[in-house]
């Protein structure tokens, strides 16, 4: 062995108590700040209003649900079986298929705190089905809205969703 191989080996024994105590308080402070800054910024991830008990309010999911029902809806309602008389009588509802007897079943559902409405008065109004059937070039189908508002009110968390579509759909 050389001289220069037994210094190594003479001055790398290990760390000595103070050394030890020093990183094992490094060690610890680092976790602390490393905590504390991950709870801070997890914070901004959850919404304001959910417990922990309750599941986090999903606006998109409800946004694309009602979506599919408005488009399900516009697609039965613009069929030549219903009258201008028929809807103008509907109101708006949280349960359209059973209120309004609409046929087929009620899939998807009203998301909660939704109310479904038809504006059947429009700038384009529908002629009359006698004029519709009798001079279908001169007659005129309607413009008619289909829209889900929210019952509490418009805010960050429930947008109004709209459908517009025309009827009697053999005219359109």
């Amino acid at each position: 062995m050389t001289k220069k191989s037994k210094l190594i080996s003479i001055h790398n024994q290990g760390m000595t108590i103070p050394e030890v105590a020093f990183s094992v308080a490094m060690l610890s402070a680092f976790t602390a700040v490393f905590v504390v800054i991950s709870q801070y910024t997890a914070s901004f991830f959850q919404p304001m209003t959910s417990s922990l008990n309750s599941p986090a309010y999903d606006f998109l999911s409800d946004y694309n649900t009602l979506l599919i029902k408005l488009d399900k809806m516009s697609n039965i309602l613009s069929q030549p079986g219903y009258s201008i008389e028929e809807l103008t009588k509907l109101r708006c509802t949280g349960k359209p298929y059973h209120d309004w007897n609409l046929p087929g079943p009620d899939v998807p559902l009203t998301p909660s705190g939704y109310n479904i409405c038809l504006k059947a008065s429009t700038s384009m109004n529908e002629s009359p089905l006698s004029s519709l059937i009798s001079s279908p070039s001169k007659a005129k189908p309607g413009l008619y809205i289909l829209y889900a508002i929210p019952v509490k009110g418009i805010s960050g968390e429930s947008l109004p969703v709209r459908r517009v579509f025309c009827r009697p759909q053999p005219y359109c």
